[in-house]
């Protein structure tokens, strides 16, 4: 294959498998980096929206129309629906939220008096600061699942190729004997009586109900959920099939 083709050309690939795992492996490269620039981003949004806050109410204050105290009071409300925003899954409702902060931040504005223009431009821009905050979070999430990802790739591609089927009297025993000797927390979390449910029905966000052959849980500390720092906990759900997964679902999809 012509050199010059194959740097021009992204289909002129020798291996695409290779290929894909090197991708991997250059953006895992520039994780840290990422995270870096994400942590002095957050930073300095956070910064600026403390700073958007002190100003106005100094420009309330030095307004001959300007009302401090509303000023003031109102960025509780604001501030609570915007964090709302957060927790609410439902497009719809995360809109009128949205929306609602927007109304206040126009009261918010009209309390400044006669810098109606400036407190304008200053509410839109703390508002702006904790949509770009959220958007930042959600960036971090996707990063550290990507790293989560590629560092189990990176296991099953340097384990050996050469796999022993485990003792036990099942496929699920095999398999938690086999994620015991493989995985030291795993191994750990094990030796906890309560960790471990066999079967187990659990209840998901939409409120169905699925069934599991096995649960694995380690739950996080009370420091990490409110921190979050340290151990963030894990959970194994085991389900064995009667036959192999491509067959199960089409037989489940009535094909």
């Amino acid at each position: 294959m012509d050199a010059d083709l194959r740097r021009r050309d992204a289909r002129a690939v020798e291996d695409p498998i290779t290929a894909i795992f090197d991708l991997a492996e250059s953006v895992d490269r520039q994780t840290p980096k990422i995270r870096k620039m994400l942590r002095y981003v957050r930073v300095f949004v956070s910064l600026w929206c403390f700073l958007d806050f002190v100003l106005m109410i100094v420009l309330a204050a030095n307004s001959p129309e300007g009302r401090v105290a509303v000023t003031f009071l109102l960025f509780f409300p604001i501030v609570g629906l915007l964090f709302g925003i957060r927790f609410v899954s439902d497009a719809r409702t995360r809109l009128a939220l949205f929306i609602l902060a927007c109304v206040l931040g126009a009261f918010q504005a009209l309390s400044l008096g006669g810098l109606l223009f400036l407190g304008a431009v200053l509410v839109a821009l703390f508002i702006l600061g904790f949509v770009i905050l959220d958007l930042l979070q959600d960036l971090r999430s996707f990063f550290d699942y990507f790293a989560l990802r590629h560092r189990v790739i990176e296991r099953v591609r340097s384990a050996d190729p050469v796999v022993y089927v485990p003792e036990g009297k099942d496929a699920v025993a095999r398999m938690l004997s086999h994620l015991s000797a493989t995985s030291p927390s795993v191994r750990a979390v094990l030796a906890i009586p309560s960790a471990l449910a066999t079967p187990a029905l659990l209840t998901g966000r939409t409120g169905l109900t699925y069934a599991f052959d096995a649960v694995l849980r380690s739950e996080p500390s009370a420091f990490a959920r409110i921190t979050g720092l340290g151990p963030a906990g894990f959970a194994v759900f085991v389900k064995a099939a009667r036959s192999f997964p491509v067959e199960t679902l089409l037989a489940n999809l009535d094909c």
